[in-house]
């Protein structure tokens, strides 16, 4: 190491010199890529090597070096105090861009965040050490969060009480500019984002509002407890439109918990009980997600808001359909139709309606019954000014038209369904109206007109599923399962799986041509014009044509 820092400084060059100043913040470890976020066209590996040829720098692992222990003193008691606030400031930015890269790493690579951050927390404590005293005191709770959970495991007890120290100073500034006027107003701005469709910006400010209620604790104004499990819920709504269902049931539970402890029910728990029932519904979780759902209804009814009783008995339709329960599904969905028929929302009443037609299919008696229905929910969403739902709905009524053996008036409903959903694209799953059609000529013996409609459904649906669409139908799971086994080699146990699920009463009649045809490719035939096999939906016919591509093409 040098005897005099001021004589081995004048060694350096002049442009290593000049970028001293910027070396002034760091406290021990330099990391050079942060330092390149302070002077981003400087030449940081001549500094760096200067540096350490002077003996003022040791080379470190990922990408740092390790300063002689009198550099910082001597730069920050020489320099100019204007030099010092610059550099101070841009070390500030960069090094919160480290820190958010170091949360990004937490993922992915845990370890290595927890490395990186161990090697250079004196820097992050005293970048936590600024932001506690500053105007943001929130970015303090955020890095001292992240801090924590990377340190903890090896930091000695000297860091985590200064840790703690320091969070605790940030949090104390922080309840002092926390109010619900404030809170309101950052949740109003998630809630847009989120509507508009920003979902990564919803979510880092849903997170972020999530976060800050809960430092602030239910203490810290007299809504803080209801805001806390808003913000919870708020946030597993975005999550949910990530498609991370799981961390937001998660939330909703914690929510519903804060909940708990209130004396009089509220209308935030009425939405949170039934987001809760609807997600746990979608992961299968038919008989809690009835409990939650019901409990939703009965504060509902507590409170005299129809509307929110209406979308319980909906979703409890859903949910008991679900469970096998069908004359308990459509006693809920007609109550709610009763409460519905007053108000103002066609597609809601549609919507019933469709359900309603849904069920009454099953049973081949109720195919007149099931007409109604659909027929009902077709004028509601024509009403309404709502074409692909209109289609949708027009698509149903045709079906079950053709069920009637009403041909004529099938194909004069599937015509308009596919004309108002002509313009939508993918978003009005145009190839279920043409599978439709395909049918319907086929019972008229037209042929030549089945064989068109049928083809243009395959095109539009092969399209759609050529974009990534995944599909959860049991066709899909299938052919999925079959190229899984193939991919492993296991053709003998996969063919003794399928033909024990092929020779089950339960399965569908519908998908015996499908599965003939995925047992012959499992015995090994590749033709491509096994995706044209007579029996096949337009959808069986896709799911053949996408798994011989990839097998062929692996």
């Amino acid at each position: 190491m040098p005897l005099s820092i001021v004589t081995t400084l004048a060694t350096l060059s002049t442009e290593n010199r000049g970028l001293l100043p910027l070396i002034a913040p760091f406290h021990g470890i330099v990391n050079l890529d942060v330092l390149q976020g302070m002077a981003e066209q400087a030449d940081l590996e001549a500094l760096s090597r200067a540096l350490q040829e002077a003996g003022l720098a040791e080379p470190r692992a990922w990408h740092c070096l390790g300063l002689h222990p009198e550099l910082r003193p001597h730069l920050r008691s020489s320099l100019p105090a204007e030099v010092l606030q610059r550099a101070d400031a841009a070390w500030i930015a960069s090094m919160l861009g480290y820190a958010s890269f170091l949360a990004r790493q937490q993922d992915p690579d845990p370890e290595a965040a927890a490395s990186l951050a161990h090697q250079d927390q004196d820097n992050l404590l005293a970048l936590l050490d600024v932001l506690a005293d500053g105007d943001e005191p929130d970015q303090a709770m955020e890095l001292g969060t992240l801090l924590f959970g990377l340190l903890q495991p090896s930091a000695d007890e000297d860091t985590l009480a200064r840790l703690e120290t320091t969070c605790e100073r940030g949090l104390n500034r922080f309840k002092a500019g926390w109010s619900a006027p404030r809170f309101a107003a950052q949740a109003d701005a998630a809630e847009h984002l989120l509507a508009s469709g920003h979902l990564e910006e919803a979510f880092a400010l849903a997170r972020s509002l999530y976060q800050r209620a809960r430092w602030s604790g239910p203490a810290a104004y007299p809504e803080a407890g209801l805001d806390g499990a808003r913000a919870a819920g708020l946030l597993a709504r975005v999550l949910e439109g990530g498609d991370d269902t799981g961390a937001a049931i998660a939330l909703l539970s914690e929510a519903l918990g804060t909940l708990a402890d209130q004396e009089e029910c509220s209308e935030l728990q009425i939405e949170l009980l039934r987001d809760y029932g609807r997600l746990l519904l979608q992961q299968g979780e038919g008989a809690a997600a009835l409990d939650s759902l019901t409990a939703a209804l009965k504060l509902s009814c507590q409170l005299e808001r129809p509307a929110d009783r209406t979308a319980c008995l909906h979703l409890i339709g859903l949910a008991e359909d679900a469970e096998g329960h069908g004359e308990a599904a459509e006693k809920a969905w007609r109550e709610a139709l009763d409460i519905s028929a007053a108000e103002d929302n066609p597609l809601f009443l549609a919507e019933l309606h469709q359900q309603i037609g849904h069920l009454c299919t099953r049973t081949p008696s109720r195919i007149a019954e099931a007409t109604e229905h659909h027929w009902a929910a077709a004028q509601l969403c024509a009403q309404a000014n709502a074409p692909v739902s209109e289609g949708h709905a027009r698509t149903h009524l045709a079906s079950a038209l053709l069920k009637q053996g009403l041909l004529q008036e099938a194909l004069d409903e599937i015509q308009r369904a596919i004309r108002c959903k002509a313009d939508a694209g993918d978003t009005a799953v145009p190839w279920t109206s043409w599978g439709v059609l395909a049918d319907i000529q086929r019972a008229r013996n037209e042929e030549k007109k089945a064989h068109e409609a049928r083809e243009k459904a395959v095109e539009t649906y092969l399209a759609h599923r050529r974009t990534g669409a995944e599909n959860t139908n049991l066709d899909g799971r299938l052919a999925h399962l079959v190229l899984e086994g193939l991919e492993e080699d296991a053709a003998g146990e996969l063919d003794e799986s399928l033909a024990e699920l092929a020779g089950k009463s339960g399965f569908p009649a519908r998908l015996r041509p499908f599965m003939t045809v995925l047992r012959a490719i499992v015995a090994g035939n590749r033709d491509p014009k096994l995706a044209d096999h007579p029996g096949l939906d337009y959808s069986a016919s896709v799911e053949i044509h996408l798994l011989l591509n990839r097998l062929t093409s692996s």
